[in-house]
């Protein structure tokens, strides 16, 4: 058995960064959970939302809510492994503390002190007497804390706390005293401190200004509470948009069924699960850079995989549909062209996000693990669970931008299918595709430099989709952060280059015989 604690501690390393995610989903599930009973009660209670209350069990069961809960109820699981692996004395990280730090989020908040000093009363050559000045603060959530003095002054803890550290703080009037959480300077306080020791030569009273940044322990834990709310937001929007738009929703879940349906969406999910499993353990010869080519290329196979499923099922199901003229039943009921267009653009991009949740969930998982296994095979020495955290972090705005891409190849795909079979279909979406990554680079070469081909890249560029912006090959490479307002930039183009995509596509649907 002792062989295997330190596999165990190793795991909690890699795994504890995991675990704040699974914590989400899972406060996501209790918060589902809570307003479903609340949906529940308003519906016996009221009877005209009754209708109402009684199909949204049915479209949760539908469409892909149902692979979506089946993640999560998974994912909720193994939320207790950490903390029972905890309970029974196992060398892993303390996950009470995480806890602890959620439940206090709330209740945290910064201060700001003025420390009246009085006037050194001793005799010369007595040592001054220390004056003990009441304080209120967590020594381990000061996120950051400044002395400033106009007189010098010494600050301790005092002898009587039981939780004393062992520095104490020199204030000088030439300059300000900082500690700040993760630098080089230790934290002086330890436990609860409740008042200070201020010692000084000076005949004159002064103040000291104090001020403190308050922070949770682990303010790592904002992560589950973002996960738990766009699980939630997740839930309502498809709601809304299956109530908002029957019409389209009813097309869209069948087409979610179907593409789930075929054997190539398995197919092409295990082998994602597999290719990012050996990935981890195969040489990637980068000079201990391993972890970016790993983020890397798993970023590009989930992409290539999704884009394989939606590409293959936008461009058969609707022209099969169409030429087939089974597409004569569905638009005789009382559901139109853009209806039935729209509807199968959301049910593919339906089934592209279940296969990006699951290998996504995935995919975060083992590259926090890879952090860990890197360093034992290039003999690194220990990491941190922050370091795992922070490689792991770094994969959501990729998977976010990757998704994007996927949608805009899916509305040309959708758009060309309502003319073109399937073969002239996936040909022309895969030269975008080439084209979407290549014309960006073209232009700003120096081969751009002539004008014909200059003029034929800005024609390019304008055209045709730029899908470069939603690769984040740069920002891996230099290990830079994605910034928010980039994901809100490039969805707006998303949303803005889809729609141009749809429009087109109705258009050419519009006059389409299909009888």
């Amino acid at each position: 058995m002792t062989t295997f604690l330190p596999l165990f501690a190793i795991q909690s390393v890699w795994l504890t960064p995991f675990w704040l995610f699974t914590l989400g989903v899972t406060l996501g599930l209790i918060g589902l959970a809570l307003i479903g009973g609340l949906l529940f009660g308003a519906g016996k209670l009221l009877p005209k939302i009754r209708p109402f209350t009684s199909e949204v069990p049915i479209a949760v069961r539908e469409g892909l809510l149902m692979p979506v809960l089946i993640v999560a109820a998974i994912l909720a699981a193994l939320t207790v492994l950490p903390p029972v692996l905890d309970l029974i004395d196992m060398p892993t990280v303390s996950y009470g503390g995480y806890l602890r730090s959620l439940a206090r989020l709330p209740l945290v908040h910064d201060q700001e002190f003025k420390i009246d000093v009085a006037a050194n009363q001793q005799p010369p050559g007595a040592p001054p007497a220390p004056q003990r000045i009441p304080l209120q603060f967590r020594a381990a959530e000061v996120a950051s804390l400044e002395f400033k003095s106009p007189q010098e002054a010494l600050i301790k803890i005092p002898e009587d706390s039981a939780t004393r550290a062992n520095e104490a703080i020199v204030l000088t009037p030439t300059g300000s005293w900082k500690y700040v959480r993760g630098s080089k300077v230790e934290n002086p306080f330890a436990g609860n401190v409740t008042a200070i020791d201020v010692l000084t030569d000076s005949k004159q009273p002064f103040t000291i200004e104090a001020v403190v940044r308050m922070d949770v322990e682990f303010p790592q834990v904002r992560f589950s509470l973002e996960i738990a709310a766009a699980f939630l937001i997740f839930f309502a929007g498809y709601l809304l948009i299956r109530f908002a738009f029957r019409k389209v929703s009813a097309v869209a879940v069948a087409s979610c069924k179907e593409g789930m349906g075929q054997p190539l969406f398995y197919l092409l999910l295990a082998l994602g699960l597999f290719c990012l499993l050996a990935f981890i353990f195969l040489p990637q010869y980068t000079f201990g850079e391993d972890i970016k080519m790993y983020k890397s290329a798993g970023l590009t196979l989930i992409l290539i995989l999704t884009l394989l499923v939606s590409l293959w099922t936008a461009s058969g199901s609707m022209a099969e549909e169409i030429e087939g003229k089974t597409a004569v039943t569905v638009l005789s009921k009382p559901i139109g062209r853009r209806q039935f267009v729209i509807g199968k653009f959301l049910g593919m991009l339906g089934t592209a996000a279940v296969m990006f949740i699951v290998l996504g969930v995935f995919f975060l998982l083992l590259t926090s693990f890879k952090v860990v296994y890197d360093a034992r095979e290039s003999a690194k020495g220990n990491v941190i669970w922050t370091e795992c955290y922070a490689e792991m972090l770094s994969v959501i705005p990729g998977l976010l931008l990757a998704y994007m891409e996927v949608c805009v190849m899916t509305a040309i795909s959708v758009a060309l299918s309502t003319r073109l079979p399937m073969l002239p279909n996936l040909l022309i979406c895969f030269s975008i595709y080439v084209l979407g990554h290549l014309v960006p680079l073209i232009v700003v070469s120096s081969i751009g430099k002539f004008p014909l081909v200059a003029f034929m890249g800005q024609l390019s560029a304008t055209v045709l989709p730029v899908l470069d912006h939603f690769n984040i090959e740069a920002a891996i490479s230099s290990g830079a952060a994605v910034p928010t307002s980039y994901l809100w930039y490039t969805g707006a183009y998303c949303v803005l280059f889809s729609a141009m995509a749809l429009l087109v596509g109705l258009f050419l649907f519009e006059d389409r015989d299909v009888a």
